[in-house]
This record gives C-alpha cells, structure tokens and sequence, in this order.
C-alpha cells in the first residue's frame, strides 16, 4: 500500500467520523475485497467468509469513532476481521473437528506437470489443513504483507510470540507438503 492510499484511508476515517455515510461507502468499496480474500483463506468457506466480513463491518460502524489514531486503520480492520474469524472457529468449534478430520486426508496433485498452478493449489490444500492460529499468522504476514510488529500488536501477542507462531505455521505448512507430495516436490 502506498503513501497516497494511506492518506486517503485517513482522510476517510475522519470523514466518517464525522458522520459522512459517503466516506463510509468509499471505506467499505477499498477495503470489502481485501477482506473477503483475508477471510475466506482463513475459513476456506465463501459463505463464512462474506458472514465474517458482514460482523467486520459492523464493529466497525460500532467502533469507527473510538479509532483515534488515523494511520492505524488498516490494521485495526484486520484485526478486527481476525478476531471474527476466531469468533467463527469458537461458535463451530465440532464442526470445525469434523471438518479438519475430513481436510487432513490427502488430496489428490491437480495435475503431474509439477506447474506453477498445480503447486499454487497444493499450497492452497496445505494451508486449509493448518490450525486457525497458524492460518492467521501465514496469511496476515505473507498475504496480507503486514509486519511482525503490525500482527503482534493486531493479535495482542508479543513480538517473539509472533515470531515463533510464524515459524511453526511454516514448518507445519512444510511438512504437510512434503506428506502428501514427498520431499522431491518444490
């Protein structure tokens, strides 16, 4: 995200502060499919992830005014999206044993070709089957591009914790690979 994006966002959050529902459009418009793709990886359910978003925006309708610090938005939208999504796993907790019991099985490789769309799926695979917490770290550090600092204070956990989350979600992630592909498989 550039400078000129983050003025914007700022300049929105005040507006909306300010009771502008047009900002508040504009907000949800830059922000709605960022979200979307942030929770369906955490979920890897569409419909859960379009309720999660929905619950996002409304904590932030109820919360916007409290936001004191302009700059920090971006990350409180996101955190705020995480702990819905921790709010889910909590609400379906059986469903999610059930479900997890039935990801852990192997998945057939798309295809033997070894291609870069076939790897990108069985990452896709892998990282379905990782926990919840492991999920968010992956993807608020590598997808979303925050940083260690951004997602210790988004999930209100120390700096090193955060460090030694992100580096047993890779090594769980690796070792899911090199289960279900071998070792050979890069």
């Amino acid at each position: 995200m550039d400078g000129t994006d983050s003025l914007r966002d700022d300049l929105l959050v005040l507006q909306c502060q300010q009771g502008d529902a047009a900002a508040f459009d504009q907000l949800v418009e830059r922000w709605q499919q960022p979200l979307m793709n942030y929770a369906f990886r955490l979920t890897g359910d569409r419909t859960t992830a379009q309720d999660v978003v929905q619950e996002t925006w409304m904590a932030v309708i109820r919360g916007l005014i409290t936001l004191k610090d302009m700059t920090l938005f971006r990350a409180w939208l996101f955190r705020i999206a995480s702990h819905k999504c921790q709010d889910h796993w909590r609400r379906n907790r059986s469903r999610e044993r059930f479900v997890t019991e039935v990801q852990n099985q192997p998945e057939p490789c798309c295809t033997a070709s070894g291609s870069p769309g076939a790897v990108r799926t069985d990452v896709a695979a892998a990282f379905r089957r990782l926990p919840p917490e492991s999920r968010v770290v992956l993807a608020l550090m590598y997808l979303e591009d925050f940083s260690v600092g951004e997602i210790a204070d988004m999930l209100s956990l120390p700096e090193g914790t955060v460090k030694s989350r992100l580096f047993h979600a890779r090594k769980q992630l690796r070792q899911l690979m090199e289960k279900d592909y071998g070792t050979d498989r890069r």
